[in-house]
């Protein structure tokens, strides 16, 4: 047995209410359901690893995520979390589509793995950098409320914004100029969140002069090309 043997793991749900719904194309979130996972290792440290399912996205909840976890308990206690590739890789042979619970599995072992190595996490992946900077999603609201919310978020040093659209494609066009209004020198993304008919005709109506304005405006503002994954 080594010191980063898995001598114990913990699981729980985690609720966390939400200041205000969040609106994407597929629906409404009112709070987060998420589920956490802590591996104690023999040496006494813990790491901490969390599954945060959306259904309309991955099919996945908080319940599948709370039994994937939880059937995963006794084959984790024993194993040694420096073997965390090889434990990941046989975790995804038999649960293959429970891809949040696998991440909140592979989170909590390199959490415990590198506190043991008493290394940073950034160092142990190649200290290529030193931070990560992430963007801020502008969930479906109205113009008025989003030009507010990125101004808000460009004052508080966000470079990058990304807004939900694929449900009203006039109200996602003036949305996009209201955030470009509120936070002009910010870059923006899209996000159409599985609509991608609402998507297509996003990008190729061109029946409407003022779509076509707007679209050459954001193009201009952005100064880079509207794409989608």
């Amino acid at each position: 047995m080594t010191p980063t043997t898995i001598k114990e793991v913990f699981i729980e749900t985690i609720n966390i209410p939400l200041d205000a719904p969040f609106t994407i194309a597929t629906g409404v979130k009112y709070e987060m359901e998420n589920v956490l996972i802590i591996v104690r290792l023999e040496n006494g440290i813990e790491g901490y690893g969390e599954a945060a399912p959306l259904e309309p996205v991955n099919g996945e909840n908080q319940a599948t995520a709370l039994a994937t976890l939880n059937s995963c308990k006794n084959f984790l206690i024993g194993k040694d979390a420096a073997e965390f590739r090889q434990i990941s890789k046989h975790l995804k042979s038999v649960y293959g589509v429970q891809v949040t619970a696998r991440s909140a599995i592979e989170m909590a072992l390199i959490d415990a793995f590198t506190k043991s190595l008493n290394t940073p996490l950034y160092t142990f992946l190649g200290k290529a950098e030193n931070q990560i900077e992430t963007d801020y999603t502008i969930d479906i609201v109205s113009a008025e409320t989003a030009r507010i919310n990125a101004t808000k978020l460009a004052r508080k040093g966000y470079n990058t914004l990304k807004t939900k659209v694929g449900k009203n494609l006039v109200e996602d066009i003036d949305r996009l100029l209201a955030i470009k209004e509120g936070a002009p020198n910010c870059r923006l993304m899209l996000d159409a969140n599985q609509a991608i008919r609402q998507l297509m005709q996003f990008i190729s109506w061109k029946n409407s002069r003022r779509i076509i304005y707007d679209l050459n405006c954001l193009n201009n503002l952005c100064g880079r090309m509207i794409c989608a994954e």
